[in-house]
């Protein structure tokens, strides 16, 4: 084995560094980054990857991932310097034997990373040019050749106006990372454009496109990886972190997997309580919609003002105040009620979905007002049969009547369920029959 990658390695050279000693500290980030440029089996061995090891360590027994396939892999042997190692920092050439990874699951231009690195696949990302070898007469669309690490193809480059960003979009996703380097081609030709480096590779939406280039332009000039979450903080509040031992700054609050910058966290968290205290109740799609916030932060923070006791989950919207939470029910229970709201006004028949659990559950779900028994075969979560019940009498008052074809109409169900549903308004006190009508007994509040 040491032979023949002894001489692979000499004829094979990364087309472009991706990171470097200016670009990221391997004392500062510790994963693994490796640039495949070969691949290829040695009798008795395995699969062998040679490539660039951009930054981190790599040692015998590590289990690393290889993008974009997401494969992972266990490293057997290493060998760089015409010797062989049991670890390797970067930066230098290096091969590797990978047990778990097949010669076709893995071709020059991947990554080798280590198990927890968050890589990002994307078709498109946002690049900061660093350095202009051409004259370009006018910034406008272009295609361009791109070398990044090992990888080397084409893009669409265009220009983000009054600022020294750009946008490439590329054929397929591929792996980017934050800081990352490249170089972009006269295509067909040999010159250099531009050299760049990654700052964005996540969905832009347009509110928030003024505020990103103007934050990202304005980035420092020598990225590293605290560059990111600072400009994350800035941007919107805060970061994901998977680091076991992170410490928080000051004026930051780690609720893990995320850290918060103190302030937004404070002022977001007042936004919730004055919408829920105004009496509107929202689920949590609600909020992330109305706050423009991720769905996962969004949990962690109602969970933390229901810690607070300062609201609480109720037929799957949050309110304010203290109250029962139905997030509290054992797991069996609230794989139920997410499967009964699943069907929405279609109702749950029992005797055409099994339920784990059986009726227990079903009987203490009733019991604690989260779902209602139309019959003993037909369940509705609460909240839409309190819904129905509103579209049946909400525009009448005591003592009108109302007949089943008016019950069918408004609540668009049909003779099985809308029959049941009277006989289950008149257990609750809303109506009494009096032959074929209803007379309502109570108003709507």
């Amino acid at each position: 084995m040491i032979e023949t990658v002894q001489v692979n390695i000499a004829r094979h050279k990364v087309v472009v560094p991706s990171s470097s000693d200016e670009n990221i500290d391997a004392d500062q980030v510790s994963a693994p980054l490796m640039y495949i440029d070969r691949v290829f089996v040695v009798n008795g061995i395995g699969t062998v990857l040679t490539g660039t090891l951009a930054q981190g360590q790599l040692a015998i027994g590590d289990k690393v991932r290889c993008q974009p396939s997401n494969l992972v892999g266990t490293v057997r042997s290493i060998q760089a310097y015409h010797q062989q190692l049991t670890s390797v920092s970067a930066t230098c050439r290096v091969a590797v034997n990978v047990k778990g990874v097949g010669r076709k699951d893995v071709a020059r231009g991947h990554l080798i990373t280590g198990m927890d690195q968050q890589i990002t696949l994307r078709d498109q990302c946002i690049v900061r040019l660093t350095k202009t070898a051409l004259k370009l007469k006018v910034k406008k669309q272009r295609q361009v050749e791109v070398a990044m690490g090992t990888w080397h193809g084409t893009a669409r480059l265009s220009y983000i106006p009054n600022t020294e960003l750009a946008r490439l979009v590329f054929e397929k996703p591929m792996p980017l990372l934050f800081g990352q380097r490249l170089a972009m081609i006269q295509k067909g030709g040999s010159g250099l454009q531009h050299g760049a480096e990654v700052v964005w590779t996540d969905y832009i939406f347009g509110y928030q496109k003024r505020r990103l280039y103007d934050v990202l332009n304005n980035l420092p000039q020598q990225l590293q990886p605290e560059s990111q979450r600072q400009m994350l903080l800035v941007l919107q509040g805060y970061f994901e972190c998977h680091e076991v031992d992170f410490k928080p700054l000051e004026q930051q609050t780690f609720i893990a997997p995320f850290c918060f910058d103190s302030q937004w966290l404070a002022n977001i968290s007042l936004q919730i309580e004055t919408l829920l205290n105004a009496g509107i109740s929202m689920a949590s799609a609600e909020l992330c919609s109305r706050l423009r916030i991720n769905d996962a932060v969004i949990e962690l923070i109602m969970q933390r003002l229901k810690q607070q006791d300062k609201v609480h989950l109720s037929y799957g919207k949050w309110c304010s105040g203290q109250g029962d939470n139905e997030d509290d029910l054992p797991q069996v229970a609230l794989d139920i009620l997410h499967q009964i709201r699943q069907f929405g006004k279609a109702g749950l028949e029992l005797n055409k979905v099994k339920i784990t659990g059986g009726k227990k559950w079903l009987r203490q779900l009733s019991h604690q007002k989260y779902i209602t028994a139309l019959d003993e075969n037909i369940y509705f979560d609460m909240g839409v049969y309190l819904a129905l019940v509103k579209a049946v009498i909400a525009d009448h008052q005591p003592h009108d009547r109302i007949s089943m074809t008016d019950i069918k109409d408004r609540t668009e169900l049909s003779r099985k369920y809308s029959i049941p549903l009277a006989n289950r308004m008149e257990k609750d006190g809303w109506v009494k029959r009096d032959n074929d009508e209803r007379i309502i007994l109570k108003a709507w509040q």
